[in-house]
């Protein structure tokens, strides 16, 4: 399944995701891939054997259509991410002073509680796959919104709910417990560590295993289309709505390595008046929580410090 122009959801070709041999053709091809869709093609490969244990992928790569494909970086990238959702999920089932085997519902919302397939979730590891039932209830920030909009005294119904909460913060980055289950995850997902070895090392730590055989969590969805319960009128496409900033690149060899390395294809070089620059779209650019371009650079020409909004 691809998302077209308008963000439907269209049927494209089915794959080979070894040999990259169409199996079945379709005029709608896929140019990248979403959160959701690498949440898929996990579950499927690792049901499948494709990844016999996260990260080795029996065949090197998978090949998902023309220069895309998910490699074992890409996966160590996914894991660490998917690794915090879980460490942080077990993290707070240990500090309430529960049992895995006391979680009855799962709540999923936002992206994760419309669009993720909660099985396939539960079968990497971002849903607890021991919950006794999942309910995935779509964008509530958005529903709410919405209700507070068309009924003002939905407000005050809010306001005195909030009033009646009463909750326990914690911190995971200041958590020994969520440090101790992400060591774990970092070296299942990135490292090869098998799920014995895991609970091996949660011994040692003094926090309990973790099943080893997935439950039979029944799932329950209250939420599918987020964006359609807002209006009518449909999604509208609003094109360039960033600005382009550029630094000056000195010492550029023109090795464009930088632009090889964007993740997000935002930036390019360019010269002018004898000068060359590093040029960024903004609408694009992951900014400073990326800064591969800089990196991977090698005279230093760029620093994504001295940036100026181009006219």
């Amino acid at each position: 399944m691809v998302l077209d122009a308008d963000m439907e959801p269209q049927k494209s070709y089915i794959i080979d995701p070894v040999s990259g041999e169409i199996i079945k053709d379709s005029d709608i091809k896929p140019v990248g891939i979403t959160g959701t869709g690498v949440i898929s093609v996990l579950s499927v490969a690792m049901k499948t054997g494709i990844i016999e244990n996260p990260p080795k992928l029996k065949y090197g790569k998978i090949l998902l259509g023309d220069d895309l494909f998910i490699t074992e970086d890409d996966i160590k990238e996914a894991g660490k991410a998917i690794g915090a959702i879980r460490a942080a999920q077990l993290t707070l089932i240990i500090e309430s002073g529960l049992h895995y085997d006391d979680l009855e519902n799962m709540y999923m919302t936002g992206a994760s509680g419309g669009y993720v397939d909660a099985e396939k979730a539960m079968h990497i590891g971002s849903c607890p796959d021991f919950s006794k039932k999942v309910v995935q209830f779509g964008n509530t920030s958005l529903a709410l919104a919405r209700e507070i909009l068309l009924d003002e005294s939905k407000l005050d119904e809010v306001i005195k709910l909030a009033g009646h909460i009463t909750a326990d913060h914690l911190m995971m980055a200041t958590s020994g417990t969520f440090k101790d289950f992400y060591s774990c995850e970092l070296s299942y997902w990135t490292e090869g560590m098998t799920k014995d070895q895991y609970n091996h090392f949660l011994s040692i730590y003094g926090l309990p295993a973790l099943p080893l055989e997935p439950g039979t969590a029944s799932v329950e969805k209250r939420s599918s289309e987020n964006i359609k319960n807002i209006s009518t009128s449909g999604v509208e496409i609003v094109e360039n709505v960033g600005i382009t900033i550029e630094e000056l690149a000195v010492g550029c060899t023109l090795c464009h390595k930088c632009e090889k390395e964007c993740p997000e294809n935002a930036i390019s070089i360019v010269e002018r008046d004898d000068k060359r620059f590093a040029r960024y779209d903004t609408q694009k650019c992951l900014g400073t929580a990326c800064k591969r371009c800089v990196r991977i650079c090698p005279v230093n020409a760029i620093t994504y410090e001295d940036i100026q909004i181009l006219d």
